[in-house]
């Protein structure tokens, strides 16, 4: 796998395959969790949270969460099925890593987040796991990115609600979000200005007949009663 993301020292799964050591690595703040390293006597090793690991915990620790320098239950067979499940949340937690990575750059919609992450070749699974845990969190918000992608678009573009909307939708904000977050940031004021900077950006080469002006604008989603209302004002002179 691409991302690198299993294990240190992996090796093929195997029903004779026995726990060594499962013990605390360190207490998460962020995130309010404690992360666990899994040694197995095939000589894998996995770094994992306790919020990948859920139930395994308790099998893994014996009951006792790992404890600090805790060795867990030593010797307890690993079966194919465990090791996929320990591999499945190792893998989530290096997604999760990535995707942080990604956050902290630009805000994402849940659909980009997927899609970048499905690039760097990470399962469905873990993808899943990992985003289940952002939105939990709030790191991961459709409607933060909807505000903010819509604030950016309107101090520099002169877009029309019809092509906010669909550009919302396309970036996998749902209709019912996108309809509201428009509602909520775009004023009949801020509509007005739009169409004045789009109309200004399309003459800017040339003056153009006012037919060709209209045909233009309305292939860009504005709607034929706000563009005659900007015909009609004297901002396009």
């Amino acid at each position: 796998m691409a991302n690198g993301a299993l294990a240190d020292g992996s090796s093929s799964p195997s029903a004779r395959s026995s726990l060594v050591s499962f013990e605390t690595v360190r207490k998460d703040e962020r995130a309010g969790d404690t992360v666990y390293r899994i040694r197995l006597s095939t000589g894998s090793s996995f770094i994992v949270p306790g919020r990948y690991l859920g139930d395994l915990v308790a099998t893994l620790g014996s009951g006792d969460s790992g404890g600090s320098g805790s060795e867990g239950t030593v010797g307890l067979p690993i079966d194919d099925e465990l090791i996929a499940e320990i591999r499945l949340s190792a893998e989530a937690y290096q997604a999760e890593k990535k995707a942080v990575e990604l956050l902290a750059r630009s805000e994402h919609t849940e659909l980009l987040l997927r899609r970048k992450l499905e690039k760097r070749e990470f399962s469905s699974r873990a993808i899943g796991k990992t985003l289940v845990f952002l939105k939990d969190t709030g790191w991961l918000s459709d409607g933060r990115f909807a505000s903010e992608w819509v604030e950016s678009k309107l101090r520099r573009e002169g877009r029309s609600l019809r092509k906010l909307y669909a550009d919302l939708v396309s970036h996998g904000v749902s209709p019912e979000l996108a309809e509201d977050t428009l509602r909520s940031l775009v004023s009949p004021e801020t509509e007005f200005e739009n169409i004045s900077r789009a109309a200004k950006k399309l003459t800017r080469s040339g003056r153009i007949s006012g037919d060709i002006l209209v045909s233009r604008l309305l292939s860009r989603g504005f709607p034929l009663k706000l563009i005659k209302k900007y015909l009609a004002s004297d901002i396009k002179d």
